[in-house]
């Protein structure tokens, strides 16, 4: 170590920097530097699919303000086919936080138009009835937990 510098202590490698010059930009600066000591801890021995999986949703939520919906949502709907079959403990909780935060910008974000539009869509292509609709709905946006719908007094409520 040349760098009075921390590192994650379960890091594979890491390269200490001297910062040369700053190019500023008010929409993505750029900081130049050059390296002044490399060290590998141990091999990368590559990523499985979950965790491929992972990284790849970890990118798609890095992007949630720039991406279409659409896009989105279909990317997502591939991964979570990957992160289903060969997820391990630790995927399912990065994928769970990543998973989190989407539907939190999406209550953020979601008109009513488009909460409207979406039960729609999920009538039309599953036959589901209204309140089923509204439920799926509610769940993917986080604001239920569970997979049941539950009838009292002709109000729905997650269950």
């Amino acid at each position: 170590t040349r760098v009075a510098c921390l590192r994650l202590a379960q890091c594979l490698a890491h390269t200490e920097v001297a910062l040369d010059s700053v190019e500023e930009d008010h929409i993505r600066p750029r900081l130049l530097c050059r390296p002044l000591h490399s060290e590998q801890h141990a091999p990368f021995q590559g990523f499985n699919r979950a965790q491929f999986a992972v990284l790849e949703a970890a990118i798609l939520v890095s992007r949630l303000d720039i991406l279409p919906w659409g896009k989105i949502e279909t990317e997502l709907d591939y991964l979570r086919i990957i992160h289903g079959k060969t997820a391990g403990e630790r995927e399912q909780e990065a994928w769970d936080w990543l998973m989190e935060t989407v539907a939190a910008h999406k209550r953020k974000t979601m008109t009513s138009e488009e909460r409207e539009a979406r039960i729609r869509e999920i009538m039309e292509v599953t036959h589901a009835d209204r309140v089923t609709a509204e439920f799926i709905v509610a769940q993917e946006l986080g604001e239920i937990e569970g997979d049941c719908i539950g009838i009292e007094h002709g109000h729905s409520k997650g269950g």
